[in-house]
């Protein structure tokens, strides 16, 4: 019989924690910075019902990720500060999976220096009934959960 071994984890040396440090660090400043300057701007998004604002981020982020809009991306930024700042999450299991699929079937094509219009209207109409979808699912689950 033979006795297990086992692999014991290395102690991270402090070159490594240091490291850890610095990006840690660095993350956290960018994070105040976004709340700083959102917070600055008056806090824009505060009184947006918390249906509205997850209706309003799934649309942002599927545009901007999804058909690659880089004119959203200030309010996607805005409405991830708005998330955090009320100590929710995003709904991302919501958009991730539908993401896939959609870049899947348009993202090669719509990446093309010049894609077909009908293509690109196609695609388009088709991410607004996924959000359409995505969102009236989730007011619906809302709906059904406040009745329980």
């Amino acid at each position: 019989m033979s006795k297990t071994i086992r692999a014991s984890a290395q102690k991270p040396d402090d070159a490594y924690l240091q490291v850890v440090r610095r990006i840690s660090t660095c993350v956290e400043q960018q994070i105040l910075s976004r709340i700083r300057d959102y917070l600055g701007r008056g806090r824009p998004l505060a009184g947006l019902p918390a249906q509205s604002l997850e209706a309003q981020w799934i649309a942002a982020y599927l545009e901007v990720h999804a058909l690659d809009d880089a004119s959203r991306e200030d309010e996607l930024r805005d409405l991830g500060t708005e998330f955090d700042l009320r100590g929710l999450t995003p709904p991302w299991s919501l958009v991730v999976p539908e993401l896939a699929r959609f870049t899947e079937r348009f993202g090669k094509a719509l990446r093309r220096r010049k894609p077909d219009p009908a293509l690109v209207e196609r695609a388009e109409a088709e991410l607004e009934a996924v959000c359409d979808r995505l969102i009236e699912d989730r007011r619906a689950a809302s709906i059904s959960g406040e009745r329980a």
